[in-house]
């Protein structure tokens, strides 16, 4: 965990130049930078960077630098896959499935690496890192650095989630969420619903 997120630091470091070659509008693109400090002005408030790139396939095309970026970020998202596809097992038993159930779900699906940095602001309380969103996916494994930030809603009010090291932050994204409502709902498909 310690050298991803001293890769990742590493490849923000970088010089501009180098990571704009990662740059692409198309949300689809294997591997993407962009910043938020050049966009429109809609997002005038935000205040970060990012790199994204798929974490099971496209390996040659990952960042040669830093040097070690492939190899660590590789090992990492091996790692964090197993946690998933664990806790896939352990949501599974939860719901009263078969151990397997919920990780037939998401084996089959794309793994992103997401890497969010946020650098020093001149004027902090007038920006934020990223909007308010719901993550689109099955999981997110969350691997926050010592600087406070993260916020969730819950019951309809947003709380501060400290960072504490050594762990992960685990959200259900919207994919698994509306996954398992229509295991909910299933048997009620042949009524009619009044909304």
């Amino acid at each position: 965990m310690k050298d991803m997120l001293r890769s990742a630091e590493d490849f923000f470091n970088l010089p501009l130049e180098e990571k704009l070659t990662y740059s692409s509008d198309d949300v689809m693109h294997p591997v993407r930078y962009g910043t938020s400090l050049n966009t429109s002005a809609s997002h005038t408030s935000h205040w970060s960077d990012y790199l994204r790139h798929f974490g099971h396939v496209g390996f040659d095309l990952w960042p040669q630098n830093p040097p070690n970026y492939r190899d660590v970020a590789r090992e990492y998202l091996e790692e964090v896959r197993k946690v998933a596809l664990g806790m896939a097992g352990a949501i599974s038993e939860g719901l009263g499935l078969g151990r397997d159930h919920v990780e037939g779900a998401l084996r089959e699906g794309c793994q992103i690496m997401a890497a969010n940095y946020y650098p020093p602001c001149p004027q902090p309380n007038l920006t934020m890192g990223l909007c308010p969103h719901s993550d689109h996916g099955g999981l997110t494994i969350l691997m926050q650095n010592d600087v406070d930030g993260l916020w969730i809603r819950h019951v309809d009010e947003w709380v501060p989630v400290d960072h504490v090291t050594g762990t992960f932050v685990v959200n259900i994204g919207d994919y698994l969420e509306l996954w398992a409502m229509g295991l909910i709902w299933k048997p009620y498909s042949k009524r009619q619903r009044i909304y």
